[in-house]
């Protein structure tokens, strides 16, 4: 996560509905890659194996921001960092098989394509084309990490988790 008190709150909600104590939660904030880091860094220090990585990062903007040089924030948030930590951690993910990355994407990316002579949006900015293009690139990345982890015990899919109704009661949708 990357806010400590909505850290705390999912953890203390965790450990009551699955009556489990043993939950852990660690902080970063992917708009920064070196907490990204810190973070499979610290993971490491504390834990021996993991069987399963979600990436689910999606930041949305309306207005162009940079990061590394000229790389938008969405495709640093959304793509960069999740892939970044994923490359740190699969040496944890290859020797605690079977194991299984889950990378969140969107049905968003049918809006944009990968224009890598403008991946930065440099010219022409628009959030949604932003979105949907480090959505695009979760999605490319999926396929590439399952073809080359192939038979290795990791598991690799992409899933669209879906969009809320604007009618349905968000305690039960």
């Amino acid at each position: 996560g990357r806010r400590p008190d909505r850290i705390e709150t999912a953890v203390q909600e965790i450990r009551s509905q699955t009556a489990n104590s043993n939950i852990h939660a660690l902080q970063a904030d992917f708009s920064n890659l070196e907490e990204v880091r810190t973070l499979a860094n610290t993971f490491k220090e504390r834990f021996p194996r993991l069987d399963v990585l979600v990436n689910n990062a999606g930041a949305y903007f309306n207005r162009r921001h940079k990061r590394l040089g000229e790389i938008e924030l969405t495709l640093v948030v959304n793509h960069l960092a999740p892939f970044l930590l994923t490359g740190l951690l699969l040496d944890r993910l290859l020797v605690s098989t079977p194991a299984r990355i889950v990378n969140v994407s969107s049905g968003a990316h049918h809006y944009d394509n990968m224009d890598f002579n403008n991946l930065g949006f440099q010219r022409g900015y628009f959030g949604l084309k932003a979105y949907a293009r480090s959505k695009l690139a979760n999605i490319l990345f999926t396929y590439e990490l399952a073809r080359r982890l192939g038979k290795s015990g990791v598991t690799v899919n992409a899933v669209h988790p879906g969009q809320l109704d604007l009618n349905d009661d968000p305690q039960t949708a």
